[in-house]
């Protein structure tokens, strides 16, 4: 091969041919690549959640994203080259922020992020929130804008402040003193309720108040147990008592529970003074036991009067009345057969004799002898055989004579409810027969009367007329002045129990 002097060889020129190659190939790898990338950014920029926009540093429209156009409500086509204040997307109190973006993003300075209001195209107003970066492109520099719509997050912060303020108030209005504790913490939040009962003047007052510090000995002595079955998940309801500043103890009622926020565990507790209520409790008490010795008394005196008047009836009347009858008989004996007079003789004696029957009757009826003679079992059966004999009803006396007498007082109550029981039976059961049970236990002595009658709803008949249980109702206060207990248990055709208990 000849080579010129002047020339390249054939060899130098596939070489330089060979990496001419080699270099466009490099090359529009490269171009491929840099079209791949731009594609990529592309498809971030257009499908990005957020608004991207692009504008000079005079405000103009340059390009934006689908988001944007959403924000906005401006179609791309309709912005680019126009600028946000001429369509007035600002609002007049965000111009001044927007001024300082570009003139900060002029001097090469990020801007942001600050929340704006822009006008959407149909006159509703979107809460954003604005980056701006300063970029280059193609030597010019412009402005790259990020924009998030913030609506939902506004909505859920003022919901949240709603709620927040809803709460507020109600946790600082509140009648009943709130206190909300972490479990294991010691510091409380208290509300002007929870402050004013325990003698602060306000819930700051109490910040460095722990809640066990507010315990009694009593009540301190209950809260382990109490803890342990709060944190088990129930809802509680006690009394405690606690100390006031003055160092004097006042009771309150408290509901409480833990409740979760935030991850964490909190004791939550509604507190409720009670010291008016207890003063009334304690007074009711008090008048209840005052009535119940009263009760007791008056049956005492009316047992007493009753015995007195017995006696009297006996003792007076029906001795006057058998001397009465004496004489006449013997007045009348001294007449002749014969004579007119005899048989009105006859008619005032048998009338007298009645009456002195009917006096003997009384006397039993106001006060047994047999009661204070031989106790309660033996006056049980004998009023139980004469009633029966009287109404024709079979009645039964069960049980065993009690080892020693019972008091006056207690003897004499039973037997009235027994009476008083049994008088009900014979108007209203429609018995066929009835029952007198008295038992007797190391600690108590129990009156049952029973019948197998029509029965009665209680609640019905009382409703109807109270007056039908007064009876029995006097007969209760009785027995509970004597600490026991009378309950009646009856239905419709099941008949009816009568249950008196008292204590030996």
């Amino acid at each position: 091969m000849n080579t010129n002097d002047s020339g390249k060889s054939r060899k130098e020129l596939l070489v330089e041919l060979c990496a001419m190659k080699q270099q466009m190939t490099r090359l529009q790898k490269v171009e491929s690549d840099l079209k791949d990338s731009e594609e990529r950014l592309r498809i971030l920029f257009e499908f990005a959640p957020d608004g991207y926009f692009l504008s000079d540093l005079r405000g103009r429209f340059i390009d934006g994203n689908k988001a944007a156009e959403k924000i906005v409500g401006y179609k791309r086509s309709e912005l680019i080259g126009r600028s946000f204040l001429k369509i007035k997307l600002l609002s007049a109190s965000d111009i001044l922020k927007a001024a300082t973006a570009v003139a900060k993003n002029a001097a090469g300075k990020p801007f942001g992020p600050e929340e704006f209001v822009l006008n959407h195209k149909d006159g509703t107003q979107v809460p954003v929130e604005v980056m701006t970066l300063p970029v280059r492109i193609k030597d010019q520099s412009i402005m790259l804008g990020i924009a998030r719509d913030i609506g939902e997050r506004k909505r859920i912060e003022k919901e949240l402040q709603e709620s927040e303020k809803r709460y507020r108030t109600i946790f600082e209005h509140a009648s009943d003193g709130i206190v909300i504790m972490q479990v294991g913490g010691e510091s409380l939040i208290v509300n002007e309720s929870f402050a004013r009962m325990h003698g602060y003047n306000s819930p700051q007052e109490m910040k460095n108040i722990r809640l066990q510090d507010l315990d009694t000995p009593e009540t301190s002595q209950l809260a382990p147990e109490r803890l342990r079955r709060l944190m088990a998940g129930e809802t509680m309801d006690f009394e405690v008592e606690h100390y006031r500043k003055d160092g004097h103890s006042f009771p309150l009622h408290v509901s409480c529970k833990v409740i979760e926020l935030g991850g964490k565990q909190y004791y939550l507790g509604f507190h409720r003074d009670i010291t008016e209520r207890k003063k009334a409790e304690n007074a009711l008490h008090e008048s209840k036991e005052q009535l119940r010795a009263l009760s007791l008394r008056l049956a005492e005196i009316q047992e007493n009067e009753r015995r007195a008047l017995s006696r009297e009836l006996h003792d007076q009347v029906g001795q006057t009345l058998s001397v009465l009858g004496i004489n006449l008989s013997d007045m009348r004996n001294r007449l002749s057969k014969d004579d007119e007079k005899t048989s009105m003789f006859d008619d005032i004696i048998e009338q007298i004799e009645e009456l002195t029957e009917h006096v003997h009757d009384m006397t039993l009826e106001l006060r047994p002898t047999i009661l204070d003679d031989y106790g309660l079992l033996s006056a049980l059966r004998w009023y139980c055989e004469r009633l029966s004999k009287r109404i024709g009803l079979p009645i039964r006396v069960k049980g065993k004579g009690i080892d020693s007498r019972l008091d006056l007082e207690t003897e004499s109550a039973l037997f009235r409810v027994a009476q008083e029981a049994l008088t009900n039976m014979a108007k209203h059961a429609r018995a066929r027969h009835g029952t007198v049970t008295l038992e007797e236990t190391h600690s108590k002595v129990r009156l049952v009367i029973s019948d197998d009658g029509r029965g009665f709803d209680a609640d019905t008949v009382h409703r109807q007329n109270k007056k039908s249980g007064w009876g029995l109702m006097i007969m209760q206060e009785r027995i509970s002045a004597l600490g026991g207990f009378l309950k009646i248990e009856s239905n419709l055709g099941k008949g009816t129990r009568v249950i008196a208990e008292v204590k030996r």
